[in-house]
C-alpha cells in the first residue's frame, strides 16, 4: 500500500517546518550570542551541569523509548538499533552525573573529574561508533521476536564475575577496568554477537 501524494506533502511540510523552528532557534543564540553569553559562579557550576546531564539523558531514553514502543508497527531494524545505542548513551551520561565531581558518587567508585570525563568520553564514543556502524547494514523489516532478542541489549550492563573488580590501588586502573567489565564488554558482545563477531578481548590479568 503506497502513501496516497497528499499525505507525502504534509509529511514534507511537517519536516521543513521543523527544520525552520531548529534554524531560527540556531540564528538567534549566533544573532544574540552577546547577550545570552553569562558566566556563571563556580558554587554554580554542580547544579547547571546537573540540569544540562538530565535534559541530555532525558533525550536519549525519549529516543530509545519512542522507538521501543513504534517497533511493533513499523518493524524496522533502524528503529530497533537506534533504541538499543541511545539507551546505552542514556545509562553512560547518567553515569557521567553521578560521578561528576561534587556529586555523591556511585554504589562501585566515588566521584572525581576524571572519572566524569572517562565516562562522558565513553558515552560519545559509543554514540557516534555504533551510529556510524549502523549505516552499513540495509534497514528491513524485522520479525517481532527480535525486540525479545534485543533485550539483551536493553539490560544494565553488568559482568559474569563479581570477583574480577578487585580494588586496586591505581584509581585509574581501578576505573579503566570497571568500565570495560561493566561498560564494555558487555555492549560490545550484546550489539556485535548477532553478526558473528568476538567480543573485546580483556586487557585485565584475570585471576584463576
Amino acid at each position: 500500500m503506497t502513501n496516497s501524494p497528499g499525505m507525502l506533502n504534509q509529511q514534507e511540510k511537517k519536516t521543513i517546518m521543523i527544520a525552520g523552528i531548529a534554524t531560527l532557534f540556531f540564528l538567534a543564540t549566533i544573532l544574540f550570542r552577546d547577550e545570552l553569553y553569562f558566566v556563571a559562579q563556580a558554587k554554580q557550576y554542580l547544579s547547571i551541569h546537573t540540569i544540562l546531564e538530565f535534559l541530555s539523558i532525558t533525550v536519549s531514553l525519549s529516543i530509545a523509548i519512542q522507538g521501543w514502543m513504534i517497533f511493533p508497527q513499523h518493524l524496522s531494524r533502524y528503529r530497533l538499533w537506534y533504541s538499543g545505542v541511545f539507551l546505552i548513551v542514556g545509562i553512560i551520561d547518567l553515569l557521567h552525573t553521578l560521578s561528576y565531581k561534587g556529586m555523591p558518587g556511585l554504589i562501585i567508585t566515588e566521584s572525581s573529574a576524571q572519572k566524569a570525563t572517562w565516562f562522558w568520553i565513553a558515552a560519545r564514543l559509543t554514540q557516534a561508533c555504533m551510529l556510524f556502524l549502523i549505516i552499513f547494514f540495509p534497514d528491513k523489516q524485522v520479525q517481532s521476536r527480535q525486540k525479545t532478542s534485543m533485550s539483551k541489549f536493553y539490560s544494565p550492563p553488568r559482568h559474569e564475575n563479581p570477583s574480577l573488580l578487585p580494588i586496586m590501588n591505581d584509581e585509574r586502573k581501578q576505573f579503566e577496568k570497571t568500565c570495560f567489565l561493566m561498560v564494555v564488554r558487555p555492549c560490545t558482545k550484546n550489539c556485535l554477537s548477532p553478526f558473528g563477531v568476538p567480543p573485546i578481548v580483556s586487557p585485565f590479568p584475570v585471576k584463576r
